[in-house]
């Protein structure tokens, strides 16, 4: 059995699964300054259908990392770069705490400049003046050659011991050097408050005799493991959106193009699947405005959804506010929501019916229309921010290459089938839009929980870049910054000696986090080569292969059923 926990920003809901069965699910209120109490309150409600010797493995998905960053938590971080040659010093000068200094390696791991260590030194004892306990170190090339990294923070765990210190190679070891920046500079901000949540969590789970492994969905709709989890606390943002895509390929198996939306309570996420596959963001993750290494989704969150509150302007015209004031008033709250809307027009029975109606007559008694006409200008206003927002997501999407790969492939415009419903609000608001688009509607009996659903059912996924170089006999693996020499005659390497050097290196990165796969899973999604040539000589090679295990569903568990 296994058990999938999606933390909304209105509900947490989970899935308890048997099989190809659902068990039980449960919903509970998210409560924003204590996520941990709606995730154990829900973990409790399935375990009561349970055995939990019978849990073989939780997938969580969570809005913690997310929170902090967004709320500019986190511990107080410094940041030593070496940018070596190139843009001027004053570029990288993005956080507070920044001190770029000398040492540099070129592309192919070679010491063009060793760092200073009297400066090194200076300002370790700048950092100690200033009281910062976090300090993160980030060389332009140090996933060719960590050298300059660990030189440092063997320096300051000598002369500054009480200085927590980690390396950029430790976390984001891909290329493009701004974005190791900011994911280096994130994971180490967020990584106390992230790893005390997570003590907290396994703290939960062995007190309820749990003994299955625990998993964290990560923002490319993948799971990595609670260990791998605390190092990476990047790769745990915008699970939201992750969930529901993978909700949406779990409702509906079919390669077909569908845009996947979720409706919850705050806000509705839009997502797209081409041919059942789900088109990626090329850029990766913004985070507070600046691209990271962590692989996601193309998507977009538009802040309205079923709890959305629903007025009259001056003008008389009806407006959807821009933020949640609480519940429907079905559901006990004081504002006038969508829901209370849609209970109210198409007598859905939801909550205290008769409170929905109450809210609606005296708003529209209020403001001199009937409430046939309230109700039909707030849903008509709905359908066009959703369509809008659609209209949007595809002017973006038509940017991002896998999208004009398809047309080129297909030699025809992008047509979308389907809209995919997730959500508690999605069988209420979904088919009207997908009727104005001209598109089929896909509403499960688990659209409500789809989200939940998504995060149990998603597989381990991981990705490696490896750069070889035969004139050196050397491989550099980004994942870690692993290195080694070659195996066999250098003169003689050819792309075939790569590919297996690539899969020796996954297979050992994917035992190292405890990841099981099939060889068959794995698909290479670049191999390129170059010569090396000097004076109309060629010397050696350079080989760059990157391979990936990529999104999907558990083989198993594809065909789930309420």
């Amino acid at each position: 059995m296994i058990i999938g926990i999606d933390v909304g920003g209105t509900f947490t809901d989970a899935v308890l699964l048997d099989s190809v069965r659902l068990v039980a699910s449960a919903k509970r209120p998210t409560q924003p300054d204590d996520v941990g109490a709606a995730v154990l309150a829900v973990l409790d409600d399935l375990l009561k259908h349970a055995n939990p010797t019978d849990i073989e493995r939780l997938v969580l998905s969570t809005t913690t990392v997310t929170n902090l960053l967004l709320n500019g938590q986190g511990a107080q971080t410094a940041l030593i770069l070496l940018p070596g040659p190139g843009m001027p010093t004053t570029y990288y000068q993005w956080f507070d705490h920044t001190w770029c200094i000398r040492g540099a390696i070129d592309f192919r791991g070679r010491e063009l400049e060793a760092p200073d260590e009297a400066e090194i030194r200076a300002v370790l004892g700048e950092l100690r003046r200033r009281g910062i306990k976090h300090l993160a170190i980030c060389g332009k090339f140090s996933n060719r050659n960590p050298r300059h990294e660990l030189l440092i923070k063997a320096s300051a765990e000598q002369y500054a011991p009480e200085i927590s210190v980690t390396c950029g190679v430790e976390v984001a070891a891909a290329l493009n050097y701004p974005r190791r920046i900011v994911t280096t500079y994130y994971s180490v901000k967020v990584r106390d408050h992230w790893r005390d949540f997570i003590a907290g969590f396994e703290h939960a789970i062995r007190e309820r005799s749990l003994n299955c492994s625990l998993n964290i969905l990560k923002a490319d709709g993948g799971t990595m493991t609670v260990q791998d989890a605390l190092n990476h606390p990047c790769e745990a943002l915008f699970t939201g959106p992750a969930a529901s895509v993978m909700g949406g390929m779990a409702l509906q198996p079919r390669p077909r193009n569908a845009a996947v939306i979720d409706i919850g309570g705050t806000s509705t996420d839009i997502s797209l699947l081409i041919e059942g596959q789900p088109l990626y963001a090329s850029k990766g993750i913004r985070i507070n405005g600046r691209y990271s290494h962590v692989r996601s989704f193309a998507q977009r969150s538009l802040a309205l959804g079923g709890d959305t509150p629903v007025d009259i302007g001056d003008d008389g015209d009806v407006i959807l506010a821009e933020r949640r004031l609480g519940p429907a008033r079905c559901w006990g709250g004081a504002h006038l929501t969508l829901t209370d809307i849609y209970n109210y027009r198409y007598q859905l029975a939801l909550g205290d019916a008769s409170s929905s109606r109450w809210g609606i007559e005296q708003m529209a008694q209020a403001h001199g229309i009937s409430t046939a006409l309230l109700c039909e200008q707030a849903e008509m206003l709905l359908q066009e921010k959703l369509k809008k927002l659609i209209g949007e997501m595809f002017d973006v999407w038509q940017q991002e290459p896998a999208y004009r790969i398809w047309e080129i492939v297909n030699q025809k415009t992008f047509r979308l089938d389907e809209i995919i419903g997730i959500g508690a609000a999605a069988g209420m608001m979904v088919p009207a839009l997908a009727e104005s688009l001209g598109a089929d509607c896909v509403i499960r009996p688990l659209s409500p929980v789809a989200n939940a659903l998504g995060a149990a059912l998603a597989r381990p996924t991981m990705q490696l870049h490896l750069h070889i170089d035969t004139e050196r006999g050397e491989y550099h693996a980004d994942q870690g910054a692993s290195c080694g020499k070659i195996s066999g005659e250098p003169r003689r390497y050819q792309m075939e000696d790569a590919e297996q050097q690539a899969r020796q290196c996954f297979a050992a990165l994917a035992r190292e986090r405890g990841m099981p796969y099939e060889p068959d899973e794995i698909e290479f999604t670049l191999r390129e080569q170059f010569n090396v040539i000097r004076s109309s000589h060629q010397f050696g090679k350079i080989f760059e292969l990157e391979l990936q295990l990529a999104p999907a569903l558990l083989p198993a568990y594809m065909e789930v059923t309420a």
